[in-house]
């Protein structure tokens, strides 16, 4: 067989050589903004964002299968919308004070792993999965929504979609209340493990508000802690409508309610 042969032969056995993902930094010469940087990234790719750096950008379309990680601290972020399928990591960021839109939207068929990620004083809220996924680990929500502005699930909005949230905290210092708390559910199969929540306040459930959608309804609360919650008509700690709900192992303390029950409130 002739040298030429041979190299054919051994192209065809090997294939092409895989890609090799890439490390894009932000700010830098090449990506002075996190948009840049996405534009010029591939699946598998990873962006490190300085955790000095100050986002000019009010809201980024996220597309690509990346992981969006916070360099020498946790990395402010502008507003996020994930989309295209994309499964997305977004590690070590913050999202702070932002009014352009909630802070993280997932859209239909799209993916996002959240880890040590700070959400605060968000004014349209942190995070809406609709038709999507999310996974949540070590995540700090403070302080989301405005009443004048987003009132139904101040830090979680699911529709038609799943959440796993682990060893998370969520706190709020409401003076008035958010129509539906915390956490908003249509539709959802969400499970809770290992979270806390301080200081809500809302109509129908201070922390929790459950309904059925075209797939049902499942929340799933495993070593939840609640505490302080005040539902100024129904449910404390949830607002539940025809919604599977399975409570293990969980704490719920100085909880109070003007109307029906303090602690979780069942519809239908």
């Amino acid at each position: 067989m002739g040298i030429f042969l041979r190299g054919v032969v051994a192209a065809w056995v090997l294939g092409p050589s895989p890609a090799v993902a890439a490390t894009l930094y932000v700010p830098s010469p090449q990506h002075p903004t996190l948009a840049s940087a996405v534009s010029a990234a591939t699946d598998g790719d990873s962006i490190e964002v300085d955790a000095t750096w100050t986002p000019a950008e009010p809201t980024v379309f996220l597309d690509v299968g990346v992981t969006v990680r916070g360099a020498g601290g946790l990395a402010s972020l502008p507003a996020l919308v994930v989309g295209g399928g994309a499964a997305v990591i977004l590690d070590d960021v913050s999202f702070v004070g932002l009014a352009a839109g909630p802070a993280v939207v997932v859209g239909p068929g799209a993916a996002v792993d959240l880890v040590d990620a700070l959400f605060d004083g968000n004014a349209l809220g942190g995070l809406i999965v609709d038709g999507a996924s999310a996974t949540l680990e070590g995540c700090t929500f403070r302080d989301n929504g405005d009443p004048t502005h987003w009132d139904q699930g101040v830090d979680i909005w699911v529709s038609e979609g799943v959440v796993t949230v682990g060893n998370s905290t969520f706190s709020s210092d409401a003076t008035s209340a958010e129509e539906w708390g915390a956490v908003f559910l249509e539709g959802a199969s969400a499970s809770f493990v290992g979270t806390e929540f301080e200081g809500y306040r809302g109509d129908r459930g201070a922390v929790f508000h459950a309904i059925p959608g075209d797939s049902g309804g499942v929340l799933v609360l495993d070593q939840v802690t609640v505490v302080g919650a005040h539902a100024s008509e129904e449910g404390g700690v949830a607002w539940l409508d025809h919604v599977e709900t399975t409570v293990v192992g969980s704490v719920f303390t100085g909880l109070s309610s003007d109307g029906d029950a303090a602690g979780f409130y069942v519809s239908g």
